[in-house]
């Protein structure tokens, strides 16, 4: 099925210009339907999704085109869009176990460190404590992982 990008992309700003953020959406959705690899507008629904309330729907994106990079052999573009999905969802803890995850298949155990870390400082500070003390249990886990790294950085050199 033939779309006219153009045309939507008027329909879609307009939308937004009047508050209709489930219709931009939509129409959206449509662009993506034709060509499911247009990261961009993919980028631009998960966040109207998270703008909307509808963090489930825009997470599910975020992943689909995290590993359809890591599919490609574009690792770091995935952790990219997974760095996006935190910024947007800073406590949504599916997405710093995904950041992490894609950290290590990356050999990167520092920054999965941190990935648990950052979710858990936020956590503390809106007093969700309980939640916030499983990422720490989870960012200890991979400590024994950094640990060998370091020492085959230091062999290495």
């Amino acid at each position: 099925m033939a779309i006219n990008r153009l045309a939507i992309l008027g329909e879609v700003d307009r939308f937004l210009k009047e508050g209709r953020t489930e219709d931009a959406i939509s129409q959206l959705g449509l662009i993506i339907e034709a060509n499911p690899n247009d990261f961009p507008t993919c980028l631009r629904v998960a966040e109207l999704c998270v703008k909307a309330g509808d963090v489930p729907r825009a997470t599910a994106l975020w992943f689909r085109m995290a590993e359809a990079h890591a599919q490609e052999g574009y690792l770091w573009r995935g952790v990219h869009v997974l760095r996006i999905a935190r910024r947007l969802c800073p406590t949504h803890r599916e997405v710093a176990h995904k950041l992490a995850d894609f950290f290590l298949r990356s050999d990167d155990p520092e920054n999965a460190i941190v990935s648990h870390l950052v979710v858990a400082e936020h956590l503390e500070r809106v007093g969700r404590f309980s939640e916030a003390r499983q990422e720490y249990r989870s960012a200890a886990a991979l400590l024994p992982i950094w640990k060998l790294r370091q020492k085959e950085l230091k062999k290495e050199r």
